[in-house]
């Protein structure tokens, strides 16, 4: 659930990426602990993710997943080409989660400069 944490602390980042993150107890693990804790859990990565920069990354064959992502309205979604719930896995598999990083290192640095010269 390291997808989860990140969206449950996004208010602490500049922009967070999540790889198939479980936003929805109720949808996954509807029996993992009572129906007020998992409501909490939701309104919490709610909470943490409203306006701010949150892209999350997901199997676009993976239905699950991909109602989680619909449950965060506000966030950007990239459609990956696997049905699996481990997209991380499958873009480094891939060769293409290095570059991915790279961009957001890259981005990052812009914006710091750029908040500099301002």
């Amino acid at each position: 659930m390291g997808g989860s944490a990140a969206l449950l602390f996004a208010n602490l980042a500049n922009r967070v990426h999540a790889f198939s993150p479980q936003v929805d107890l109720a949808y996954t693990w509807p029996s993992f602990a009572s129906a007020s804790v998992r409501e909490q859990f939701r309104r919490r990565v709610q909470d943490a993710t409203r306006g701010r920069n949150v892209q999350l990354h997901v199997g676009a064959e993976n239905h699950t997943d991909n109602r989680h992502a619909a449950a965060l309205p506000n966030a950007v979604v990239h459609f990956h080409e696997t049905a699996n719930h481990n997209t991380m896995k499958h873009l480094k598999q891939r060769g293409k989660l290095l570059a991915l990083l790279k961009f957001e290192v890259v981005d990052l640095l812009v914006d710091l400069e750029s908040a500099k010269l301002a």
